[in-house]
C-alpha cells in the first residue's frame, strides 16, 4: 500500500509530494506522475510531454530496503506550476512496487490540487463620515475559484493608535476574524459581519481596513478602507424635580435638573429668557421657568439646574423637548426624540432642609444669636450691682458682736 501525504486543495507555493508505503515485502521503489488538467501533460522532471511519465520519489532514509518506507519527490524534480498560470488543477498519483514472491506494482493513490497565486478582493460597506451608531461592520469577499477561506477586521482607534483585538485595546497591530453571513466561508463570493464591535468613544476617529484570505493562503493584498467618527448623540436624557419647600407641587423656588447626554455649549442656555425660549415644553405660555428664574451648570457641562422663578406655569406632568438651537462643545444640535422626557411627577429631596421658606442653615444662625442672648441676659440679671453691692460686702466683715468706732 502506498499513500500520498494530504496536500491543500488550493496552493500558492510548490507542495511538497511525500508519503508513506507499506507491504509484506522489501519495498524496491516508488514512483509518481504529475498531470495537469487544462492539456493532460506529465512532467517528465523537466518539461510537460504528451506522454505518460513517471518520476522516481527518493527513500527519505536515502535507501529503499524495508517493508516501510518514507518517500519524497526532490525538489530539484519539481515542476513550476505557474507557468500555465492560476486555476490550474493539477493530479498527482503514486504507486510502489515491493520484492515480494510477485514483484508486483501496489494500486495508485492519487491527489488533486489547484494552483492559485491570484489575491481575493475584499470591499467593506460604505460608513457616513459621522455616525451615532455602529453595532456591525460588513461588506464582501470574492475569489476565483475555488471559494474564499475567511475575511480579517483591523480597527484603529486613530486617538490612541491602538488596535481591537475583540476584547480590548492593544499596541500591536492586530487582525481579527469576520464571520460568513451565511455562517461558514466556502463560495467564490462571500458577505461577511463583524459584530464584536468596541463601545466606541464619543469624538474619537477610528480606521477599518478588511481583507480577504482564500483557501491557498492567499492574502487580498490591498485591504478595503473605511473611516469614520463617532459621535454620541445629544439628547436631553432626563429631568429631575427637586421638590425644595416639600409641597408636593411645583412651585416657584422648586429646582429642576436637567441632564444631557453629553457636555453642552453652555452659551446656548445661559440666562432665565434663553431656557424659557429653548428647553420647550408642553406648558402653556412663553414663560414656562419664571421671569426671573435662575440656570447653574455642573463643571462637566452635562446637567443644568434652573430654579423656577415667579409666574412659572409647569405643574409637573410636562414633556420637555430642547430645540435644534441647544447645540454640544461639538456644535451638534439637540435631537432629542419625539416629546422628550417628562418632569418627574416623583420630586427628588430637596437638597437642603427649609421651613418657612428659610433654609436649615438660616435657622441655626438664629438659633444661636437667641441662644447667646439668654445667657447674656442671664449673666446680667445674676451679676452683684455697683455700690450697694460693695457696702453690703463690707458690712459682712464684722462678725456678731464687734462694734464700729
Amino acid at each position: 500500500m502506498c499513500t500520498i501525504d494530504d496536500i491543500d486543495a488550493e496552493v500558492n507555493t510548490v507542495p511538497d509530494i511525500t508519503g508513506t508505503t507499506t507491504d509484506d515485502g522489501t519495498i524496491e521503489e516508488v514512483q509518481v506522475t504529475i498531470q495537469r488538467d487544462s492539456d493532460d501533460d506529465y512532467w517528465d522532471g523537466d518539461s510537460w510531454e504528451e506522454d505518460e511519465e513517471w518520476l522516481d520519489a527518493e527513500a527519505e532514509d536515502g535507501t529503499f530496503n524495508e517493508d516501510e518506507e518514507d518517500w519524497e519527490v526532490a525538489s530539484a524534480d519539481m515542476p513550476d506550476y505557474g507557468d500555465m498560470g492560476d486555476d490550474e488543477t493539477y493530479e498527482v498519483e503514486v504507486t510502489a512496487k515491493s520484492l515480494d514472491d510477485e514483484s508486483n506494482w501496489s494500486d495508485e493513490t492519487t491527489e488533486t490540487f489547484i494552483w492559485d497565486t491570484e489575491d481575493p478582493k475584499t470591499g467593506i460597506d460604505a460608513i457616513d463620515d459621522t455616525v451615532d451608531e455602529l453595532d456591525e461592520i460588513t461588506g464582501t469577499a470574492e475569489d476565483d475559484e475555488p471559494s474564499v477561506a475567511g475575511v480579517k477586521v483591523r480597527i484603529k482607534d486613530t486617538d490612541t493608535d491602538k488596535y481591537w483585538d475583540g476584547n480590548s485595546w492593544e499596541s500591536s497591530s492586530t487582525w481579527v476574524d469576520a464571520d460568513a453571513d451565511d455562517g461558514t466561508f466556502n463560495e467564490s463570493e462571500e458577505d461577511w459581519e463583524y459584530t464584536s464591535v468596541p463601545d466606541w468613544e464619543d469624538a474619537v476617529e477610528y480606521e477599518l481596513e478588511a481583507k480577504a484570505v482564500d483557501k491557498a493562503g492567499n492574502e487580498d493584498a490591498t485591504p478595503a478602507e473605511e473611516s469614520f467618527t463617532f459621535e454620541q448623540k445629544f439628547v436631553l436624557e432626563d429631568v429631575d424635580w427637586i421638590d425644595t419647600d416639600n409641597s408636593d407641587t411645583v412651585n416657584e423656588g422648586d429646582k429642576l435638573v436637567f441632564e444631557f447626554s453629553k457636555p453642552v455649549d453652555t452659551d446656548t442656555l445661559d440666562s432665565c429668557s434663553e431656557v424659557n425660549d429653548k428647553l420647550n415644553t408642553s406648558a402653556e405660555g412663553t414663560k414656562d421657568y419664571g421671569t426671573d428664574c435662575t440656570v447653574s451648570w455642573s463643571s462637566d457641562g452635562t446637567k443644568l439646574t434652573v430654579t423656577l422663578g415667579e409666574g412659572e406655569t409647569l405643574t409637573g406632568t410636562e414633556t420637555v423637548n430642547p430645540r435644534s438651537t441647544v447645540k454640544d462643545e461639538d456644535g451638534n444640535s439637540d435631537v432629542t426624540p419625539g416629546t422628550g422626557p417628562e418632569i418627574a411627577p416623583d420630586a427628588e429631596e430637596a437638597e437642603e432642609w427649609e421651613f418657612a421658606g428659610l433654609a436649615w442653615w438660616v435657622w441655626l444662625i438664629i438659633g444661636a444669636a437667641v441662644l447667646i442672648l439668654i445667657i447674656l441676659l442671664i449673666y446680667l440679671m445674676t451679676r452683684p450691682k455697683g455700690p450697694a453691692a460693695e457696702e453690703e460686702q463690707e458690712f459682712g466683715e464684722f462678725e456678731e458682736g464687734e462694734e464700729e468706732f
